[in-house]
C-alpha cells in the first residue's frame, strides 16, 4: 500500500532551479575572480612598493659612497637633485637623489625610488667624523729649512722643524726676540748652547725646551686645486661685465652665475650677495674690489668664487672690503693669478687659495681666514693684522716685517721675521673651509637611516 500521495507533474520546476544554480555559481565565480584579481593587484602593489624602496636605498647608498670616497666633490652635488637614474636602461623603475646639508658636519641624502605609479622615499644621514687633514696643528710654526729673527720679533707658541744643525736658527742682539714654546728638531745632540751667531749664544731666547721631536715634521703638500665648475643650467653664463657705478649700485646677486666679462666693484659701490641654504657659485673672468662686497646669509649656504684670469690685475682688493661683517667660513675664493698684492687698507673675511701665487699683504690690511699659497713667496708687512687658521705655504719663503701680526699657524719652507712682527699660535676651532680645501681626515661616515 502506497502511503505517499501521488504529486502533480514537477517538470516545470527544472528551468528555474537551473537558473538559480547558474546565478549562484556565477556569483561565486565572480567573487573568486575578484578575490584573485585583488590578491594579484595587492601582490603587484607590494612588489612595486618593495622595488621602489630598494631602488631608493640603492640610490642613497651610491651617493653616500661617492661622498665618502670623494668628499671634495660635495660642493658640486649638495643642494641639487640628480637626474632620473635607472640601474639598467631596460628597467621600468628609477631613483632620484638630493643631498641636503644640515650643518657643516652633517648631510642628509634624500632618495626617492619609483616603480610604475608607486614611489618610496628614504633618507640616509652622514656625519663627519673629524676635522680636516691639517686640523690637528699644535704649533705656531712648521718650517723646513731655516728661521731668522731680527728686531723685536716674537713667536708665541712652539715650533716644529726638520732642523739638523744649529745654524738653521738665527737670532741677533737687536731688540727683544724669543720663542715662548719649545723648538722641536731632528738632531738629538743639538743643545741651546749651540745656538750661536757672531760668537754670541742666543739659546736663552728659546724660552721652552730645545728637544728632539718624536717624529719628523709632517709632509705638507699642496691640496688639489679644484676644477672650475662649467657653464650649465645651474651656472648660467653672463656675457656682460658686471661693473658697478651710480646707476646700478647697490647691486644684488641672488643666483649662481658665470660672469664671463668679469666683476668690478669700484670705491664707493656696494655688491650684495644673498645666500640661503644652497651654496652660491660665482665664476668670473676677474674680480676687482675697491668698494664693498657684502655676504648676506640667511641659511647654511656658502659662497664659492672662482677667478679665471692669471694676470695680477685679475684679482685685486686694493682698499676694498669683502664680507667685512661675516664669518670667514662662509666665503672661499680660488684664483690663478701668479701674484696677489694688496698693500692697501683692505679688509677680507674669507679663505683664499692661490694656485701658484706669490702673496703680499701690506699696509693696514686685515684678513681673517686661511691663506693657501702655491707660490714661493709670502710677505706680510706694514701694520697688517691677520687672524688665520693657517698660512699654508709649504714651498714658500715667508717674511713677516714691520708690525705685522699673524694669529694662527704658519707652514713654510723658511721664515724670516723683522721689525716688530709677531706670530702667535691660536688654538684650533672648527673650520669648514679647511675641510673643503684639504678634505677631512675622517671624512663622512654613515650615521643612520631615517
Amino acid at each position: 500500500m502506497n502511503i505517499f500521495k501521488k504529486t502533480k507533474n514537477n517538470k516545470g520546476m527544472i528551468l528555474p532551479l537551473v537558473l538559480v544554480v547558474l546565478v549562484v555559481l556565477s556569483i561565486l565565480g565572480i567573487t573568486v575572480l575578484s578575490i584573485s584579481l585583488a590578491e594579484n593587484k595587492e601582490s603587484a602593489y607590494q612588489e612595486n612598493k618593495m622595488q621602489a624602496y630598494y631602488l631608493a636605498r640603492a640610490g642613497a647608498e651610491a651617493v653616500a659612497k661617492h661622498i665618502i670616497d670623494m668628499p671634495s666633490d660635495i660642493i658640486n652635488i649638495k643642494g641639487k637633485t640628480s637626474d632620473i637614474t635607472r640601474i639598467d636602461n631596460s628597467d621600468k623603475g628609477y631613483f632620484q637623489v638630493q643631498v641636503k646639508e644640515i650643518s657643516s658636519s652633517e648631510l642628509n641624502i634624500i632618495s626617492t625610488g619609483t616603480v610604475g605609479m608607486h614611489s618610496e622615499g628614504v633618507t640616509l644621514s652622514l656625519k663627519k667624523s673629524s676635522g680636516s687633514s691639517i686640523s690637528k696643528l699644535e704649533n705656531a710654526l712648521y718650517v723646513n729649512s731655516s728661521i731668522e729673527f731680527t728686531g723685536s720679533t716674537k713667536i708665541k707658541g712652539s715650533v716644529m722643524t726638520n732642523f739638523t744643525d744649529a745654524s738653521q736658527i738665527l737670532f741677533d742682539n737687536s731688540g727683544e726676540q724669543y720663542i715662548t714654546g719649545d723648538l722641536l728638531v731632528l738632531n738629538s745632540s743639538m743643545k741651546k748652547a749651540d745656538i750661536n751667531r757672531w760668537g754670541t749664544n742666543y739659546g736663552y731666547k728659546i724660552q721652552g725646551s730645545l728637544k728632539l721631536s718624536d717624529t719628523s715634521m709632517p709632509t705638507f703638500e699642496m691640496p688639489v686645486f679644484p676644477t672650475y665648475p662649467l657653464e650649465s643650467g645651474s651656472l648660467p653664463g653672463i656675457n656682460n661685465t658686471l661693473k658697478l657705478d651710480w646707476s646700478n649700485s647697490p647691486y644684488t646677486i641672488i643666483n649662481s652665475g658665470y660672469y664671463k666679462g668679469g666683476i668690478e666693484v669700484p670705491p664707493g659701490e656696494i655688491l650684495n650677495i644673498n645666500v640661503k641654504d644652497s651654496d652660491m657659485i660665482i665664476r668670473t673672468k676677474y674680480l676687482r674690489v675697491g668698494g664693498v662686497i657684502k655676504i648676506n646669509k640667511t641659511g647654511i649656504g656658502k659662497v664659492y668664487v672662482y677667478i679665471d684670469g692669471t694676470d695680477q690685475s685679475d684679482f685685486q682688493v686694493s682698499s676694498g672690503m669683502i664680507n667685512v661683517d661675516g664669518n670667514s667660513n662662509d666665503l672661499l675664493i680660488y684664483f690663478k693669478t701668479n701674484i696677489f698684492d694688496t698693500n692697501g687698507n683692505m679688509i677680507v673675511n674669507a679663505s683664499i687659495y692661490g694656485r701658484q701665487s706669490n702673496i703680499h699683504i701690506g699696509g693696514s690690511d686685515k684678513i681673517n681666514g686661511n691663506i693657501i699659497a702655491g707660490g714661493t713667496s709670502v710677505k706680510v708687512d706694514g701694520d697688517v693684522s691677520a687672524n688665520v687658521r693657517v698660512i699654508y705655504a709649504p714651498n714658500a719663503a715667508v717674511n713677516l716685517d714691520g708690525s705685522g701680526k699673524i694669529k694662527g699657524s704658519i707652514i713654510a719652507q723658511s721664515l724670516k721675521m723683522t721689525g716688530g712682527s709677531l706670530l702667535e699660535y691660536a688654538s684650533l676651532v672648527e673650520d669648514s673651509s679647511l675641510d673643503i680645501i684639504f678634505g677631512s681626515s675622517g671624512s663622512y661616515k654613515y650615521d643612520k637611516w631615517k
